[in-house]
């Protein structure tokens, strides 16, 4: 028998309502424990607090998070009226939220604010350490009030200028966006990032930048602009007492509308020095509306102390009047770098500009270095003012139709490397002008690994500007030039060399230029206080006359008319005899010319000295040859390349040219013994030596001629 289940049923309609019943209570439970209290503006939960602004109860809301917890600001003024310090809690504010913070306040470390809008009191400061996580496009912090200020430590990487209203459009606004820059510099700790985001910002006076450590300072790449539109003074950016500081990635603009005289300054700070700064990935137009709006690109300014150390990669500086980069008068600055940087300056016939401009006066020193890039539309690519403790090293550099490559009134240049295009601009030379001003202590100049298509209008390849002479030595290796008029390779308006001739000042190696005469010209010296007067020379022939020959040599030679010309023989003190003809329109005596000479020597190969397995010391190779005016005419040329230590042999080769008189010469080193003397043995028309000695001793050889006869080698070998 089936039994009947006498349970009650519940309907599912009964059960929906109870399941209801009970979800409305817990709601109410809950309600009840967070329900908003209008009389302070908070609601409290387990973990958050929300706060609106009635009775301004900021400190009251913020109390009551517990830590780790999150307030969130519903929109309205809040005021902090008393000192506060808040815990690490996270403060959310929703837009519209304004906090006028009229005490001083902490954020502790481990909090984290949002995008509120910080209102900070005369003589208050807001100080953060924890996280701002607001938008780097959205103003955070107004310090317009006398005295206040933010100080972000600690845990935030990045602030953005726009937090304290620098203007994204300022260039239509009109909003100048350095306050926010200097106010962005003073609130963080030592290396926090200075990001600027993108769009074109204004500045109507000097961002400075100053006394941290590490400190980055960087825009959103080509997306970020600044213009200018304060006074010509500047300088627009001052970055001051930094030390490893990483400059980089925006672009500068300078109208003539508003010129500047500097763009970027480096110099010392008020607590901190200035050293070892990366600037890279810059770059600065000046070219704005006609002419140039900005002076210098680049300045290192301030007391003589340090500033040293700083690199400048891929930075390109356009327009600028005197220099693209200018180490300021009387300091010692060392150690500038530019690597692969590119300066265009504007040439308008008064300005001279340099790419790089090195002042050093006043007795102080200082050096830079360039590698790879160029210059162009500059008077001279580098201008050096003073004596350098340091080397100057110029590497791998093209000349982008500038100037001349070096101005120079220094000492320790070094040029490794480059291509020079030339000029086209009037009274400039190709490589290099050494000095107004006489210089003290040694000079020392090596032009090495470097080429030239042609400088159109220069003077020289080296022009010597004073008139004095020191104890310099020049070295040209690997370098091959090409000129495309007949002008004098080097040029010393004063005396031409006063170095000893058993010590030339300049060497050649493996060098080579062609000045486009037809003939080789290559280091010939000329010097404005050895000139010909009352010259009288023919077109088309070879025969010169006039007076003042008698610095002259064969060998050597002339210039006149800006052409230049070798000399195959002295005739007279009143005539000469050139190597290919006259191409002026010469003259009746009434041409004025310069003589030039050989006062130092070309050589394949350097000097050699073997002193180490030839242990008795007897074999030294050297040998610099050594030419000598004939006391009537002609040359002898002295070359000393075997010289012996102590009793070892040695060996000196005489060669004549047309000598008439006499020609003596002192042996670097002297021989124990009266050296005796070889003749070529082939008989006809050779010199021998009893018609070529004079006088034969130990320590000076003097040798004879009797004119165009007397050409020919004799050699003296002894020990």
């Amino acid at each position: 028998m089936i039994e009947e289940d006498l349970t009650p049923r519940r309907s599912t309609a009964f059960r929906f309502i109870c399941g209801a019943v009970a979800a409305l209570a817990a709601v109410l439970f809950i309600a009840a424990n967070t329900m908003i209290d209008y009389s302070t503006g908070v609601r409290n939960g387990p973990t958050s607090t929300t706060c609106v602004a009635a009775n301004r109860a900021l400190a009251a809301c913020l109390s009551s998070v517990p830590a780790g917890g999150t307030a969130t600001l519903l929109p309205g003024t809040f005021t902090v009226s008393s000192p506060l310090s808040v815990g690490a809690i996270g403060i959310d504010c929703q837009p519209g939220v304004t906090i006028n913070v009229n005490a001083n306040t902490t954020l502790a470390n481990g909090s984290s604010v949002g995008a509120c809008y910080w209102v900070v009191g005369a003589g208050v400061t807001l100080t953060i350490n924890g996280v701002i996580t607001a938008h780097s496009g959205v103003r955070i912090f107004n310090t317009s009030a006398s005295g206040s200020s933010v100080a972000i430590n600690g845990a935030t990487p990045s602030v953005s200028p726009v937090w304290w209203g620098a203007d994204p459009n300022g260039d239509t606004d009109g909003v100048d966006s350095a306050p926010a820059c200097n106010a962005a510099s003073s609130s963080v700790n030592l290396k926090s990032k200075i990001a600027w985001p993108s769009g074109t910002f204004l500045l109507n006076s000097t961002c400075t930048i100053q006394n941290s450590f590490g400190r980055e300072f960087a825009g959103a790449g080509g997306t970020t602009t600044f213009t200018w539109g304060g006074n010509a003074n500047g300088p627009m950016f001052a970055f001051t007492g930094l030390i490893n500081a990483n400059i980089h990635d925006f672009h500068v603009l300078v109208t003539s509308a508003n010129p500047v005289a500097t763009v970027f300054q480096y110099e010392d700070g008020t607590s901190m020095t200035a050293d070892d700064d990366d600037t890279h990935d810059i770059l600065i137009d000046c070219t704005g509306g006609a002419g140039s709006a900005c002076t210098d690109g680049l300045v290192f300014a301030g007391a003589n102390e340090n500033n040293d150390f700083h690199r400048f990669e891929r930075v390109t500086i356009m327009g600028f009047a005197n220099s693209g980069a200018r180490i300021a008068s009387g300091l010692e600055i060392y150690s500038e770098a530019f690597v692969d940087c590119l300066f265009y300056g504007i040439y308008n016939g008064s300005n001279a500009p340099y790419g790089v401009e090195d002042q050093n006066v006043g007795g102080y020193a200082g050096s830079f270095s360039w590698t790879r890039g160029g210059i162009s539309s500059s008077s001279y690519d580098f201008y050096i003012g003073g004596m350098t403790d340091f080397p100057i090293d110029i590497r791998d550099f093209n000349d982008e139709s500038g100037g001349g490559l070096l101005y120079d009134n220094s000492s320790n240049v070094n040029v490794t490397g480059g291509r020079f295009l030339g000029t086209s601009n009037a009274n400039t030379n190709a490589v290099t002008a050494i000095g107004t001003a006489p210089l003290s202590g040694n000079v020392h100049f090596r032009l090495t690994k470097f080429g030239s298509n042609g400088a159109y209008n220069t003077t020289g390849l080296l022009t010597f500007a004073y008139s004095a002479t020191y104890n310099t030595q020049m070295t040209f290796e690997d370098v091959s030039l090409a000129q495309a008029n007949h002008t004098p390779q080097l040029l010393f308006p004063g005396s031409p060399c006063a170095w000893s001739t058993t010590n030339p000042c300049v060497t050649f190696i493996d060098t080579s230029w062609d000045d486009g005469s037809g003939a080789d010209s290559f280091g010939y010296v000329y010097a404005s206080s050895y000139s010909a007067t009352g010259v009288t020379a023919t077109s088309g022939s070879t025969a010169i006359t006039g007076s003042g020959f008698t610095a002259a040599m064969a060998g050597g030679a002339i210039q006149c008319q800006g052409h230049t010309y070798n000399i195959a023989s002295i005739n007279s003190s009143t005539s000469i005899t050139t190597t290919h003809s006259y191409i002026g329109s010469g003259g009746s005596g009434n041409l004025s010319c310069t003589i030039g000479y050989r006062p130092f020597y070309k050589s394949q190969l350097p000097s050699l000295s073997v002193t180490g397995p030839v242990a008795a010391g007897n074999l030294q190779l050297t040998g610099q040859p050594v030419t000598v005016g004939g006391s009537t005419s002609g040359v002898a040329t002295f070359q000393m390349p075997l010289q012996g230590f102590s009793a070892g042999m040695k060996m000196v080769l005489v060669q004549l040219l047309s000598l008439n008189g006499t020609a003596s010469w002192t042996y670097p080193t002297a021989f124990i013994y009266q050296p005796m003397c070889l003749q070529d043995s082939r008989g006809g028309s050779f010199i021998t030596c009893s018609a070529t000695i004079s006088s034969n001793g130990t320590t000076t050889l003097t040798v004879a001629g009797t004119g165009t006869a007397s050409s020919g080698f004799v050699l003296f070998v002894g020990n």
